[in-house]
Order: structure tokens, then sequence, then C-alpha cells
């Protein structure tokens, strides 16, 4: 399940994507899965880290 406000990155290409609508199925971009950004993630993508950024 996806619950609504998730919030998921492409490990390829760092494409995210916010979860609108909640529902059955994988996240997918690139021909791979996405991934599930964690809580430290998105408060350090809120506070303009660069450390914690992926390429």
């Amino acid at each position: 399940m996806n619950p609504m406000g998730h919030r998921y990155r492409c490990t390829s290409c760092s494409s995210e994507v916010i979860v609108t609508k909640p529902g059955e199925g994988a996240m997918g971009c690139c021909d791979r899965l996405m991934e599930n950004l964690t809580q430290a993630e998105l408060d350090s993508l809120e506070r303009g880290d660069q450390a914690n950024r992926r390429p």
C-alpha cells in the first residue's frame, strides 16, 4: 500500500513523487523500483542540507 503523503525517489534519475491518492502497487521509474524517503531525508530536504542529498 502506498499511503497518501509518502515521498519516493528514483535511484537512477533522482526524480521524486508524492503520493496523492493511496493505492496498491509499487512506485517505479527508469525500469526500477523507487525508494521511499525516510523522515530524516525529508527533514534534510526541508532544511536544504546538501550533505544528505543523493546524486
